[in-house]
């Protein structure tokens, strides 16, 4: 279940109020209503506030929707800058830069980044060492402690490049069992609640760059939008197994697109060392000796085995071309009941199979599609393409997308115009 942390949105600015004090103006306080009537909002079990007024007015608003009684926790407070006192707009953030870049130093009496960073951590930690971890919860505050936060959730340094949009009003979500980043940060108003979380369990991108640098750059960009990533030959061939290991380290998942294929026990003795590098997906081509190897060898490792049936850059001519005798879609349909037989985690197939597939591997068997391509994106070299929403409704479990993403103006845009149409297609109404 999810846990939120929410920043206050707008405020009444008034130099002779003491900052704490300050509440909610007009405009935060309509888009905090609009907010309270998501269906996210209804599900809070628990809302947890900072004791200033800003906060709670927030936490309110937020609390007649899900009926619950707000708690407030004064440790929660925003880092404290009394020493200053208010700052105009420029000079604040300024001041604001400074705080981030120097955490263990003070701005002209500040509290220290590393000191309120322990102390939010501290708070946080003390909710939730007693909280039901099946329970929707929310912690309500501010945009400094929130990123201080954010940057411990995510194993990261002290960093302002994890701080909200401008405007405050934002939200980020977590896994209450694994205390994981699962959403970054998101307008109030706009969060879709658990199914953009699904959204983001579901979305494979494709890391298809020729060098680590590159991967890298790319993975910094994508920030905690993305949490799955593909990793392919081309990366692996350059040094991409070491950064595999080192992106599962640090919390996100890996699909490893190796498509093994060998005789039985080659097989076998590569899953058995891919299952301990912590890697969440592996393929192998959908043949039955190979898959019933495999499954053997990763008993137990919780590694998703992934057979291949027929490449999604593949047609009828393509097939016949290799010494095939079946067209691509009843060859995949029979390579599915055989990775089924053989005890596989799913298949890869092309969405256009992903509704028949779906019926012949069952429902708790993952189908993951490649070739997704959003509307009017180029198909590249895949022939047989669908959109992320018609893909989902097709009975596809995870999608992984490529150059639509990687080779986009700017790739973190096109990832959450993706997530949003997930969410779309996940929505109860539409499956």
């Amino acid at each position: 279940m999810f846990g939120i942390y929410i920043t206050h949105p707008q405020v009444k600015i008034d130099a002779n109020v003491p900052v704490p004090k300050w509440g909610l103006s007009d405009v935060g306080a309509a888009r905090t209503r609009k907010a309270a009537e998501s269906g996210w909002a209804r599900q809070l079990q628990r809302i947890v506030s900072s004791d200033e007024t800003k906060a709670i007015e927030t936490a309110e608003i937020l609390a007649e929707a899900s009926g619950v009684t707000v708690e407030i926790v004064p440790a929660m407070h925003e880092n404290d800058r009394s020493a200053t006192g208010f700052l105009p707009p420029p000079q604040f953030e300024e001041a604001a830069d400074w705080f981030f870049a120097h955490p263990e130093q003070s701005f002209k009496g500040w509290e220290r980044a590393v000191d309120a960073q322990a102390r939010i951590v501290e708070a946080v930690n003390a909710v939730l060492a007693t909280h039901d971890a099946t329970a929707p919860i929310a912690f309500v505050g501010h945009g400094g402690v929130g990123t201080l936060l954010k940057c411990h959730l995510a194993g990261r340094p002290i960093s302002r490049d994890r701080d909200q949009p401008g405007g405050g009003g934002n939200l980020y979500a977590f896994g209450l069992a694994d205390r994981r980043l699962s959403c970054d940060w998101t307008p109030i108003e706009d969060w879709q609640g658990g199914l953009q979380m699904d959204a983001r369990e579901r979305l494979i991108v494709g890391l298809d760059v020729p060098t680590i640098d590159e991967a890298e750059r790319l993975v910094s960009t994508l920030g905690d939008d993305i949490l799955f990533y593909k990793i392919g030959y081309q990366l692996v061939f350059a040094g991409g197994l070491e950064f595999a290991r080192d992106l599962a380290a640090s919390g996100k998942k890996i699909f490893l697109d190796m498509k093994l294929l060998d005789i039985d026990n080659t097989v076998a003795s590569g899953v058995e060392n891919i299952a301990k590098m912590g890697m969440s997906m592996l393929t192998l081509h959908a043949y039955p000796k190979a898959m019933k190897a495999a499954v053997e060898a990763a008993a137990g490792s919780g590694l998703c085995l992934l057979g291949v049936t027929v490449l999604t850059s593949m047609d009828a001519d393509d097939l016949a071309d290799a010494g095939y005798s079946q067209d691509p879609h009843s060859l995949v349909l029979r390579r599915a009941e055989q990775a089924r037989a053989a005890g596989m985690g799913g298949v890869v197939c092309s969405a256009a199979e992903a509704a028949e597939g779906r019926e012949i591997v069952g429902p708790e068997m993952a189908i993951v599609t490649p070739g997704i391509r959003p509307d009017g994106s180029d198909k590249g070299d895949q022939k047989r393409v669908m959109t992320p929403f018609d893909a989902l409704k097709a009975g596809a479990t995870h999608l992984v997308v490529g150059r639509p993403v990687v080779k986009a103006p700017d790739p973190r845009d096109a990832a959450r115009a993706i997530l949003s149409e997930m969410v779309t297609a996940l929505w109860p109404a539409n499956r």
